[in-house]
């Protein structure tokens, strides 16, 4: 899977929340809890620079909202 997740980042030249979001999903069920923090905080920032997957009006496939990088953010918190 990393290798996919690195190859969206190159695409959307390491502006992807979206991909962030799922890297940090790989590094925590990898036992790499800091790595997926980290992941999270730079999805974070990404999603309020609009570097997401969204369009107005139109719902995406596997849309990624930032409450859903807060949750994880706080779950890996409490790791």
């Amino acid at each position: 899977m990393p290798a996919e997740l690195d190859r969206a980042l190159q695409y959307y030249q390491n502006k992807s929340a979206d991909t962030k979001y799922y890297y940090a999903l790989y590094e925590q069920e990898q036992g790499n809890t800091k790595k997926a923090l980290e992941w999270v905080k730079a999805g974070i920032e990404d999603f309020y620079l609009d570097n997401s997957k969204k369009r107005g009006y139109v719902k995406e496939i596997k849309q990624l909202y930032v409450e859903m990088l807060y949750e994880l953010e706080d779950k890996l918190k409490a790791e």
